[in-house]
């Protein structure tokens, strides 16, 4: 009898120290977060964030809420607001209070740096809660989901006269006896996605609400190609945000590539060949005429003899020729 006890008292043990460790883990995690947002929040001028434990235990119901569900989403197990999961946790009081909320969802093992720059800062949404100078007080929620999801949830509020103290005057909800949930299985609201347009391209506009985180997530990207898609510069401090209405490039649009028209080009003309001379035999030869070197020298004295009988006649014509111009050479002026 006494060896079952003692087993059961082994494991209960057992169980009991992991579940310190993971708290402990958590814990750190909570802290280290904090730690880094209020130095970004410094370096904006923002007042320095402190621990609450009541937004601390409305902040992480809903983390677990949403591990359980798989998805992120504003509203708790049966509906709840912000506010009233604050007000259920005892925060303020009976004072009045402004509060404000955002969520991410990483891998468990994401380290804070990746977490703050490449999801929370690049988020609209989380950039106006986390970086509002007014609110004073937070609450951090982180669970793990068992696909190794982890889902943060963190909450921000202030007290409206300005102090961090509050005095519980009514009785908080207890956790442990759930609210009527509004269906026995919770049915977030889907997140609509776009489709491809004729030209490949793929465009999301952005709602209410929305997160980069879970624009990337829903089509199946990381936040690095999304944001080199976009044009959105990450940067070490300058906050990163979306827009309301914001045209977001999911798919940029594949290039056609033209096809080219075929052009007839003319065939150049075929050469008719001209037809080769052939001599006919039948024909009579024809003569070949002389060269200069086959011709014969000329005979001058057979010439001077043949103008002998012209030598009186133009002996004279020259006589003739001649006396005028004797004439006038010999005239005096």
């Amino acid at each position: 009898m006494r060896r079952p006890i003692l087993i059961f008292l082994i494991f209960l043990s057992l169980f009991t120290v992991s579940s310190a460790a993971f708290a402990d883990k958590n814990d750190s995690f909570r802290e280290g977060l904090l730690d880094r947002l209020n130095k970004l929040r410094g370096h904006y001028g923002c007042s320095t964030l402190v621990f609450d434990s009541h937004l601390q235990t409305a902040a992480q119901h809903q983390a677990e809420f949403l591990a359980e569900i798989g998805t992120l989403q504003s509203g708790g197990p049966a509906g709840e607001s912000v506010r009233e999961r604050a007000i259920d946790a005892g925060y303020g009081g009976e004072k009045s209070f402004s509060i404000r909320e955002t969520n991410a969802m990483v891998w468990v093992d994401t380290d804070l740096d990746y977490l703050i720059e490449e999801v929370l800062r690049v988020s609209q949404a989380s950039v106006r809660v986390l970086f509002d100078p007014e609110l004073r007080q937070i609450g951090i929620g982180v669970g793990d989901a068992p696909d190794k999801h982890r889902y943060i949830v963190l909450t921000l509020a202030e007290l409206d006269d300005g102090t961090l103290n509050y005095d519980i005057t009514r009785p908080t909800y207890d956790y442990r006896t759930p609210k009527p949930t509004i269906s026995a299985t919770p049915s977030p609201e889907p997140f609509m996605t776009s489709t491809a347009n004729p030209d490949g391209g793929v465009y999301h506009v952005v709602q209410e609400g929305e997160t980069f985180s879970e624009i990337a997530l829903a089509y199946g990207l990381d936040w690095y190609t999304l944001s080199i898609r976009n044009n959105i510069k990450l940067s070490d401090t300058t906050p990163v945000v979306i827009m309301e209405g914001q045209v977001l490039v999911i798919e940029p649009t594949f290039t056609l590539t033209p096809t080219p028209t075929p052009t007839k080009t003319p065939v150049p003309p075929t050469v008719t060949p001209r037809p080769t001379f052939t001599a006919d035999p039948n024909l009579p030869s024809v003569r070949t005429l002389p060269t200069a070197a086959g011709l014969p020298a000329p005979d001058f004295g057979l010439l001077l003899n043949h103008a002998a009988s012209w030598k009186k006649t133009v002996g004279w014509i020259l006589i003739g020729v001649c006396i005028p111009g004797l004439f006038f050479t010999l005239r005096k002026k």
